[in-house]
């Protein structure tokens, strides 16, 4: 018998547990603080720095492939309300994390 639908996981919800998990040490905050220093794209700087984070974090996968299907399974299917709301939420909690070490938060402060 094959599991309901209602009972699979939702893929925002999903992708949202897999980005919460991965570890993020004060090198990558440091470069997360960095990008941001630089006013890089905030979408650019979610795509490229929380799927490079998983891949390194310990999630189950081969790298690269792992990333592709990340992002091709659940985040580019998600609307562009859903994708907003992941990046937001994602940010939030990154620069919560970087305002743990002093230095960083003194960086993010200084950050319009």
């Amino acid at each position: 018998m094959s599991t309901p639908a209602k009972l699979q996981p939702d893929p925002f919800e999903q992708l949202k547990k897999i980005l919460e998990d991965a570890h993020r040490g004060h090198d990558f905050l440091a470069e997360y603080v960095g990008e941001l220093e630089r006013r890089r794209n905030e979408e650019d700087v979610f795509i490229r720095r929380a799927f490079e984070n998983v891949s390194v974090g310990g999630a189950i996968g081969r790298g690269d492939t792992f990333i592709v299907s990340l992002m091709s399974e659940l985040y580019d299917p998600l609307d562009a309300e859903h994708k907003l709301e992941m990046r937001r939420w994602w940010h939030e909690n990154v620069r919560a994390e970087a305002s743990q070490f002093d230095d960083l938060k003194t960086r993010l402060t200084k950050i319009v």
